[in-house]
């Protein structure tokens, strides 16, 4: 596996051993992770009573590295320890390095306190930093796939090879939009469910399945009329260009695995040039898939 889902299991492994640090710092752009990782910290660390009066939760934007350090030698009241989150954290790691008054906290740490750095982005651990980072970046679909299966586990379901490709081209990577979708499907399936294609085009596909069909037959044939027509009532229903890329890159993958059609394969191809182009430009794909569709393949 990856650094996201190696470091997360390690967190999650130590954790579940009793070992709790002094000093943490989660790192990664995914926002779901990291806020994942900062509460199976606080939980091992206090009891839910003991939270009120010991735990503190700062950002970076408006605290200096000498408050964090302060606040987090504070001792601990009616409870083992005293735990300080600050998030926007990455203003701490800009060279590279932790400011000298958190570098002197790491060197020399409370040890009735921890403290949780939690910041969107990168860092490069010098000597001495590896043990207490962990790098919560995500590095490729199979971690996305295994985070579906492991939403799906811990609402007591399975999920379908099938139903968890719709769902990730449908969704994207997010693992907060897609954790959200699979607690859907949780209440929509119930405990003890297998999760199939036919749940999620229910539950999660609010572009209209059929929909884009008619637009990928359109697209394959050529007609141009009909292909502006069927992308215009899509566009109406108000969703976003991902969520209409990933459902039309779906359906291109399945009539891929039954037709090895070249022309097939070019239209995933560009489809994925379109969503390269929509991520660097932002707003919306409305104007690329029009011009997708004007170059019939």
């Amino acid at each position: 596996m990856g650094p996201m889902t190696s470091d997360f299991l390690r967190l999650e492994g130590e954790l579940e051993r009793g070992e709790l640090r002094p000093f943490y710092l989660l790192v990664g752009q995914d926002d779901y992770l990291r806020r994942r990782a900062e509460g199976m910290i606080v939980e091992a660390a206090l009891e839910p009573p003991e939270r009120g009066l010991n735990l503190t939760v700062l950002s970076a934007t408006e605290a200096s590295a000498e408050e964090v350090a302060e606040s987090v030698r504070v001792l601990p009241f009616m409870a083992k320890r005293r735990v300080v989150v600050v998030r926007e954290a990455e203003r701490f790691l800009t060279e590279r390095a932790l400011p000298e008054a958190l570098q002197r906290y790491a060197e020399g740490p409370n040890p009735q306190g921890v403290l949780i750095l939690s910041a969107s982005g990168r860092c490069w651990p010098r000597r001495g930093q590896k043990e207490w980072l962990y790098d919560l970046t995500p590095s490729g679909r199979g971690e996305v796939l295994y985070w579906i299966r492991r939403f799906a586990a811990e609402k007591g379901m399975k999920i379908s090879p099938g139903a968890l490709a719709l769902l990730r081209e449908l969704v994207g990577d997010d693992l907060m939009a897609l954790s959200n979708e699979v607690e859907k499907l949780a209440l929509f399936k119930g405990e003890g469910g297998v999760v199939d294609e036919g749940d999620v085009q229910e539950v999660v596909a609010d572009v209209r399945v059929a929909s884009v069909f008619e637009l990928v037959d359109a697209m394959e044939g050529g007609d141009l009329r009909r292909g502006l027509a069927v992308l215009e009532k899509i566009w109406v229903q108000g969703e976003p260009s991902p969520k209409i890329l990933g459902a039309i890159a779906w359906r291109l993958r399945e009539r891929i695995k039954r037709e090895a059609n070249p022309k097939l394969v070019e239209a995933l191809r560009r489809l994925h040039e379109v969503d390269l182009r929509l991520k660097r430009r932002g707003g919306t794909g409305k104007f690329l898939l029009e011009e997708l569709l004007l170059n019939p393949f």
